[in-house]
């Protein structure tokens, strides 16, 4: 099966790291210099909001999480900061943990899903040495009636390797009312211990190739080997900023402190002592992140 299809980009982006040599604070300096808002914190996590999707940290006593959505590297691709996004994480040791590479084909869900069955008889399908089941999720298309959805390779399993091929247009309709032409989006999901790197993240045409084709797809001519391991990112990480400049920056630009503002106005004489007694008790020092603590981790 040959579609001509959009390039392959990564569609989810999960990397760890020690406590000890953990890139969270210099990680969060940066999104606050980007204005990037906190939708959720607690003692052991942080949800920023990037683009339509949320960029997840997380600090504990043995490793340092940084999870970033679809969304999110799609927003920061579009708004060119993906490389400084990318010279941020690599700028300690690191282990990708988990990558989603994928791509899609200008072709209808429903189409797609049938050729893969076709191709597929006996629903095993070996994207590595041992053959992995195919399992299904599907309905009938709200559009025309047609039976459409997903079509998972490996799914719930151990592999290293495992694949998802879907009706993105129904996806993005039905999720978000958001209008596609017919679209069908193969992912591949890598996880640890695979051997993923950041330039990978950056150029995932290789690896995807490397296990899409010749067995989803006919195999294509033009793609470098991928080497398990192999070349990590280099860009440097970007320009430090002065705390000041993006503290004063979110301060002047928070929606949130300023209805605090409005709030404490509105009760009376004692409201503005109230807002300086909360915001005083919640600046009382505290160990911040990368030292190995995660239960007085710094607070958004």
């Amino acid at each position: 099966m040959t579609y001509s299809s959009e390039p392959v980009f990564c569609d989810f982006l999960d990397v760890t790291y020690s406590p000890d040599s953990s890139i969270l604070p210099e990680l969060r300096n940066w999104l606050d210099s980007e204005l990037f808002p906190i939708r959720y914190a607690d003692d052991n996590s942080c949800l920023i909001d990037i683009g339509a999707g949320a960029l997840r940290l997380e600090w504990w006593a043995r490793y340092h999480r940084v999870s970033a959505s679809g969304a999110v590297l799609a927003y920061l691709r579009g708004a060119n900061l993906f490389s400084d996004y990318l010279g941020i994480l690599a700028s300690a040791p690191h282990k990708v943990t988990r990558l989603d590479a994928a791509c899609d084909y200008p072709v209808d869900g429903p189409t797609y899903l049938r050729a893969m069955e076709t191709r597929f008889p006996t629903d095993i399908v070996h994207l590595q040495r041992k053959g992995l089941k195919v399992s299904r999720v599907s309905s009938a298309r709200s559009s025309d009636g047609q039976q459409t959805g997903s079509w998972y390779v490996g799914h719930r399993s151990k592999a290293r390797v495992t694949c998802k091929v879907y009706d993105k247009q129904n996806e993005a309709l039905e999720k978000r009312s958001e209008l596609l032409p017919p679209t069908t989006r193969v992912e591949l999901t890598f996880r640890k211990d695979h051997g993923c790197t950041l330039k990978d993240a950056a150029m995932p045409y290789s690896l995807y190739h490397q296990f899409a084709t010749p067995v989803l797809l006919e195999a294509v001519t033009d793609v470098p080997a991928w080497v398990p391991n192999g070349e990590g990112w280099t860009s440097p990480p970007p320009p430090a900023v002065l705390p000041y400049v993006f503290f004063k920056r979110r301060l002047e630009t928070s929606p949130e402190f300023a209805r605090l503002v409005e709030l404490a106005n509105e009760i009376g004489p004692g409201g503005r002592d109230l807002l300086i007694g909360a915001f005083a008790a919640a600046v009382q020092p505290v160990r911040s992140l990368g030292d190995g603590s995660e239960d007085t981790a710094l607070q958004a």
